[in-house]
């Protein structure tokens, strides 16, 4: 099992890794195919180009490297499909990030210029935010989440905590694209050291924003968008959205610098990990790389995970490319992953306890290994979020989540 201690610690400095020799960048964007490409084989693109974009929604990837575009290949990404990439081969000079970059104003400038800018990023068309003068726009709550979605993830903390200043200027643009939203910064509890640099930044600017202090109610948890709008907003009427830390750093960095989204920061750690660090690496640097800049393994892992460990995938290909989804690497030995062999239920409770949508593991176990679907549906089986947490803290180790999700899988 993972442990807070196999992660980077949360003061720890952000690492720059090289710019890699070559990029690969998938013609895809969460899940979205980019079929109109714009640029072609042997062409040169510099940092920050529009590479690609899609017919059918506002997703875009754009060169993270100045370089040459050598061919298009079939390259096995962070998903374990195969998907059409881009590669680019380094050339040329940096034109966004590197030293001669000059910040731009913003508070001088016109809403409508203000949100051309903060477009840039593409953060507020994929969280379908609506356009600020539409007669449509009934946009109410903004929640600001600066926690974690899960157990073991650190990077929104750690950007709460080390660019403060740079995440309550990307939420003070939001606010002032979005005059009427009533904005909510969700921080965790145990970032005593955020919550008083928050306070005193909406003190010393006069912010009306709120404050919402996240207690977790165990050492394991889960919170996606609905949960987290339901704990905060309690049931309150009105529409809403929410952002993460990095996604608000991303506008920040697309109004101030002028820069779409080409680069990340990355937690990588774990227990196959020589010294886990945060690093700020650009979008289809192959995850190798980060693990190298990490000192490497320390024995060969028995699975290397994208994202958290209860929801993140297993990828088998390290050269897979990393892209914006991808906040957490972590590599782990054998005898962390949690492989054992099941044995009879003791009935502790730990499923029920740590079960953020409140419904009884346990109950539905016993159910549905008598073949009681109906029973199984009234207590719940289809409001399973399908988070892992109850398998993941289980003693005995009944695989909860493959039983849940193959019932839901029949139903449907």
């Amino acid at each position: 099992m993972i442990t807070a201690d196999m992660l980077p610690a949360l003061d720890d400095v952000i690492g720059n890794i090289p710019l890699p020799p070559i990029c690969k960048v998938p013609l895809q964007s969460q899940g979205v195919l980019l079929d109109i490409v714009h640029v072609i084989g042997g062409q040169y693109v510099v940092e920050g180009e529009l590479l690609a974009s899609s017919s059918t929604s506002s997703h875009k990837v754009y060169a993270p490297i100045s370089g040459k575009v050598k061919n298009r290949q079939m390259i096995k990404t962070i998903d374990n499909n195969y998907n059409e990439t881009l590669i680019i081969e380094l050339e040329g000079k940096l034109n966004i990030s590197g030293m001669g970059s000059h910040p731009h104003s913003w508070e001088e400038i016109t809403r409508r210029t203000l949100h051309e800018r903060m477009k840039k990023s593409g953060i507020l068309e994929n969280k379908h935010f609506p356009a600020p003068n539409s007669v449509k726009n009934t946009l109410q709550y903004v929640l600001i989440n600066a926690c974690e979605r899960e157990s073991f993830l650190c990077v929104e903390r750690k950007l709460i905590n080390s660019v403060t200043e740079k995440v309550m200027e990307g939420i003070a643009m939001l606010q002032r694209v979005y005059p009427k939203i009533d904005i909510i910064i969700c921080v965790d509890d145990r970032d005593k050291k955020a919550i008083r640099a928050v306070m005193q930044l909406l003190q010393s600017h006069k912010r009306s924003w709120r404050v919402y202090i996240l207690h977790q109610k165990s050492g394991f948890f889960y919170i996606n968008d609905e949960i987290l709008t339901d704990l905060v907003l309690k049931g309150a009427f009105g529409a809403s959205r929410v952002l993460d830390a990095s996604e608000i750093l991303a506008i920040y960095e697309s109004v101030v610098l002028g820069k779409p989204i080409i680069d990340r920061i990355v937690a990588v750690g774990g227990s196959a990990i020589k010294n886990p660090r945060y690093l700020k690496a650009r979008m289809g640097v192959p995850i190798a790389q980060l693990i190298h800049e990490c000192g490497g393994f320390v024995r060969i892992p028995q699975k290397v995970i994208i994202g958290g460990a209860l929801t993140g995938k297993t990828i088998t290909d390290l050269s897979s490319p990393l892209t914006f989804e991808c906040s957490t690497i972590i590599a782990l030995l054998d005898q962390h992953t949690g492989h054992a062999r099941e044995s009879t239920c003791i009935r502790c409770g730990s499923c029920t306890t740590v079960c953020p949508v409140n419904i009884d593991p346990y109950t539905l176990l016993m159910l549905l290994r008598r073949n009681d679907t109906e029973k199984a549906n009234e207590e719940g089986v289809n409001i399973c979020i399908e988070c892992g947490l109850c398998a993941h803290v289980c003693p005995s180790r009944i695989p909860l989540l493959s039983i849940i999700k193959k019932a839901k899988e029949n139903h449907e």
